[in-house]
């Protein structure tokens, strides 16, 4: 049984039958040497040659920045989905209260006017 570290995924396995790892034999390192890595993030290893080492602090800096644009879109993205599905309600009551001003003026259902569910009787002062 071996300790496999990926490549190129910096998966870590142990106690794996090498002949069992997937994809190419080559992608995996086995028995690396992690004393260089010790107690720093998975995020922060690079792998030089056959060596597993930490990254320099451009590189870390460089992770850092890609994470926080990705943090960035994410709250981006998530802000515009809240924003559109507000809108849609804003839509929604905006017509109705449209509806209930228009059967109003019409005459068919002046009690629509109160429009209770959708806020202050615009007809009232």
């Amino acid at each position: 049984m071996a300790t496999a570290l990926h490549r190129l995924s910096l998966e870590l396995r142990h106690s794996v039958d090498p002949t069992e790892l997937p994809g190419d034999p080559a992608d995996w390192l086995l028995h690396p040497d992690l004393s260089a890595v010790e107690g720093v993030p998975r995020k922060h290893w690079k792998i030089v040659g056959d060596r597993v080492a930490e990254m320099t602090d451009a590189e870390k800096a460089a992770v850092a920045a890609a994470e926080l644009a990705a943090h960035k879109q994410a709250k981006l993205d998530r802000l515009r989905a809240e924003a559109v599905e507000k809108l849609g309600r804003a839509t929604k009551v905006y017509r109705d209260a449209r509806a209930a001003v228009e059967a109003a003026r019409t005459g068919d259902e002046i009690d629509a006017v109160e429009l209770g569910e959708f806020g202050r009787n615009p007809f009232d002062n």
